[in-house]
């Protein structure tokens, strides 16, 4: 895991020892005014790392989770104790895990297939859901407490994190499907007017931006 400044100079060289494959995200796992790097190892006996900006780990981790993650990790304050906790979804035992800040670890939720994409955070008025798409279709949006606000099937994998756009208060979320649909739903998972589209024979491989 690299660190490099903005004259292309690298600051920082962390030798994990496994394959990094996902995109590092920035947390406050501690009482120090600085921020701490995170991320996923891609191997079956996967880590969640959590760096210092000086290379040095925060302290208790790494967190063996024998588990792939693909890509990268959500942030939020679960437990709401002033310090982020880290959300993950893996590949080996199809998990959505929770690793708190002090590297204890709690399964949110089993899928039957695949997570290969990142999990993301929906505060809604504080009512927090968890939301991620597996290799069987399944798009799910899931409560801190494991149990499964909605279950949407798709038609082929899904690869690529949702979308969230609020308007007049409410959100809506969008993402899409190898099945070449882009799905776009409400919170209690039901399809907004006219949706889902259909992009055509290709792949939405991809998370929607909004303009």
């Amino acid at each position: 895991c690299y660190v490099i400044d903005q004259y292309g100079n690298i600051e920082l060289s962390y030798f994990a020892d496994q394959y990094l494959m996902g995109t590092p995200s920035l947390a406050n796992l501690d009482n120090d005014s600085d921020l701490e790097i995170v991320f996923g190892g891609y191997t079956s006996q996967g880590d969640v790392f959590a760096i210092n900006h000086d290379g040095t780990n925060v302290n208790n981790f790494p967190v063996n989770i024998n588990e792939k993650i693909l890509r990268g990790v959500a942030i939020y304050d679960v437990n709401n104790n002033g310090k982020d906790d880290i959300i993950v979804a893996t590949e080996n035992d199809k998990l959505i895990e929770i690793i708190y800040d002090n590297g204890d670890t709690q399964n949110l939720f089993t899928s039957n297939d695949k997570f290969k994409t990142a999990p993301s955070i929906l505060d809604n008025n504080g009512n927090i859901m968890v939301l991620a798409g597996d290799t069987g279709g399944h798009f799910y949006g899931i409560n801190l407490d494991g149990t499964v606000i909605f279950d949407i099937l798709t038609g082929n994998d899904i690869m690529s994190e949702p979308a969230f756009i609020e308007d007049n208060n409410e959100f809506s979320i969008f993402f899409g499907s190898e099945d070449g649909y882009l799905y776009g739903i409400d919170i209690n998972g039901n399809s907004l007017d006219n949706w889902p589209k259909y992009i055509g024979n290709e792949s939405v491989n991809s998370s929607p931006v909004f303009a």
